[in-house]
């Protein structure tokens, strides 16, 4: 994909999140408007969602794509190693 085509896509998927996010306050559902919009417009994307650090380990959260590992241990799986890796 070209610079312009790809400027223009994530200026509508900015613009269109924009106008979804103010539509409520509650997080778990802008977290799921912004992982379906990037999910379905993103045509690249295998997997799009959220982990949370928890107990020293990243529990799954909202997503969309294959099933996902529901609980990576710290520092022991690649998925936010860059994450853990800043907190310490």
């Amino acid at each position: 994909m070209d610079k312009q085509k790809k400027r223009g896509r994530y200026e509508r998927i900015y613009k269109q999140l924009a106008e979804l996010l103010v539509k409520t306050e509650d997080p778990n559902a802008r977290m799921a408007s912004i992982i379906a919009v990037l999910h379905h417009k993103m045509d690249y994307y295998f997997w799009t969602g959220y982990y949370f650090l928890k107990k020293d380990k990243l529990i799954v959260g909202q997503y969309q794509g294959p099933v996902a590992c529901q609980e990576l241990k710290k520092m022991s799986e690649f998925v936010g190693l860059e994450l853990i890796n800043k907190k310490q």
